[in-house]
């Protein structure tokens, strides 16, 4: 028979020993309990993520990284890590965006959360999709150098401008400007088309001819038709460009 110190000396290593372990059991299973959810406007240039401990543990060295990226075209648009320090048992923490302009309908939200808990240090990893439904940038088309009214056959002439976004003015670069003839009877036809350069200009270069048999005269207009980011515009507003074309040139 063992003595009753050492009875007790035994039990006080066993229980020491059971307490470690349904701390470490703890501990890993309620890392289950570590949520990250995400609300707020992105049009409104700001997203609020709330991170929730729902566990009895608290979290040490808490570091959350973000990264937006844009699913239309794979770009990262904003990227940020965050110290958060502790967060303790069944509590939350929040965690303000700002975020810069985006032009996109669908961003990844991806996070990285970093923490420590007793002898562990965890990465809880995720992804959010953001239905956003930006809509897409407004532009303006602005018109610098037209050709003449009048122009013999044949003559190169032509029509630079700008493409612009609408309201706030900056240049939309790499963007595709075409110059459309219209015809009520055949249809509007592309006879020419541009990029932009870096700061939104363009250049167009049309080779001057007559697009009906009984009109001496085209009537044109400038177009860009949109792309993932920007809506299409248009010059004039309404209505055409009209240059006679003549097989000689007059005054």
């Amino acid at each position: 028979m063992l003595p009753l110190r050492n009875k007790l000396v035994a039990l006080t290593i066993l229980a020491l020993v059971l307490a470690l372990a349904l701390r470490f059991y703890g501990e890993i299973w309620f890392i289950k309990d570590i949520e990250v959810y995400v609300s707020g406007n992105v049009r409104n240039k700001s997203l609020e993520l709330n991170i929730v401990n729902d566990s009895p543990f608290t979290y040490h060295d808490v570091i959350l990284r973000v990264n937006l990226v844009s699913k239309d075209g794979g770009k990262v648009v904003f990227s940020s890590n965050y110290t958060l320090g502790s967060l303790g048992f069944y509590s939350r923490k929040r965690v303000y965006l700002v975020l810069p302009e985006i032009n996109s309908s669908t961003l990844i939200l991806n996070y990285a959360l970093t923490f420590n808990i007793g002898m562990f240090s965890e990465v809880l990893r995720g992804n959010v999709t953001l239905n956003i439904g930006l809509g897409k940038v407004e532009t303006k088309l602005i018109i610098y150098s037209l050709p003449p009214r009048n122009v013999r056959w044949a003559e190169i002439v032509y029509f630079r401008g700008r493409l612009v976004a609408k309201n706030s003015g900056k240049p939309v670069a790499n963007a595709e400007v075409l110059l459309i003839c219209h015809d009520e009877v055949l249809g509007d036809t592309v006879v020419a088309r541009s990029r932009t350069d870096g700061d939104g200009f363009f250049e167009i270069k049309w080779l001057a001819h007559r697009t009906s048999l009984t009109k001496s005269y085209a009537e044109l207009y400038l177009k860009f038709p949109g792309n993932i980011y920007y809506k299409g515009s248009r010059w004039p507003n309404r209505g055409y460009y009209r240059i006679t074309v003549f097989e000689h040139r007059t005054a």
